[in-house]
């Protein structure tokens, strides 16, 4: 199809297909659309185990693009599990002379779209300790050097403390925000307890799956006679933004229509 002159958005995104960036994208061409705007998706599958000619070939996604053909440019950075395409991606993109809004991620010299993260985990504490009496946690994290995941585990702490609690290091997994991880996870947090915890609460939705399948898996090997997963924690997990609400992303005007290069986030 040739655009010619018509009205451009690229989208740069990993994994396109989970729950999060179905809804994300649905509401971008939504709304895009409403403004005159085409939007090309550039995207990546991701996580698929450490092929490295796989890995390559995914990151040849930072030679497609020809931002200059642009009339805006918006950021998924946070769905990416890889750094170096992360890096080639935001190289490309710093040569574009068109606007750049970045979801959920802030890097300087860029609008950005953000979470409130310093409430996105009370409604879940609140829940799991006022529903269901629950004293006894576990916390899965995002990665030490994530902002998101740093501010979500500071409001667990917050709310948490609320009831009386206080997480350990012990009680504390630090991972990557996606699936791969539930083995390892289960092992850190639970296999020197003498008893399990009550709940293991996932800084998102990615973790807490991985999370239940390993637990899922553990309690058929463990010949659970009938318990299944009642001898294991609960789980759950935090996702916001288009996930919760998709529609406000973007409810404020036309897609780049405040948003300038040099402008730092509102």
């Amino acid at each position: 199809m040739n655009l010619g002159k018509a009205k451009k958005i690229a989208v740069v995104i990993s994994k396109p297909t989970g729950e999060y960036q179905r809804n994300l994208l649905s509401v971008i061409a939504e709304h895009a659309a409403a403004y005159g705007y085409y939007t090309l998706t550039y995207g990546v599958f991701g996580g698929y185990g450490k092929n490295e000619a796989f890995v390559h070939g995914e990151r040849m996604l930072a030679d497609l693009p020809n931002f200059s053909l642009f009339d805006g440019i918006l950021l998924c950075m946070d769905t990416f599990s890889d750094d170096m395409l992360r890096d080639l991606l935001l190289e490309k993109v710093r040569k574009a002379t068109c606007p750049v809004v970045c979801v959920r991620r802030q890097y300087d010299g860029y609008n950005s779209v953000l979470v409130d993260e310093d409430t996105s985990m009370e409604p879940m504490i609140k829940h799991l300790a006022e529903g269901h009496g629950f004293r006894d946690f576990c916390y899965v994290s995002g990665p030490k050097d994530h902002p998101d995941a740093m501010r979500r585990l500071a409001c667990a702490e917050r709310e948490l403390a609320r009831y009386g609690v206080t997480l350990t290091e012990d009680d504390i997994f630090y991972g990557d925000f996606w699936l791969n991880q539930g083995e390892t996870a289960v092992a850190e947090l639970l296999d020197l307890r003498e008893n399990p915890p009550q709940a293991i609460i996932c800084a998102n939705d990615y973790m807490a799956v991985g999370m239940m399948r390993t637990l899922s898996e553990n309690a058929r090997a463990g010949g659970c006679c009938g318990h299944g997963l009642r001898r294991y924690p609960r789980s759950g997990g935090v996702d916001s933004l288009a996930h919760d609400n998709p529609r406000g992303c973007g409810r404020d005007g036309a897609p780049f229509g405040g948003a300038s290069r040099g402008h730092d986030a509102k």
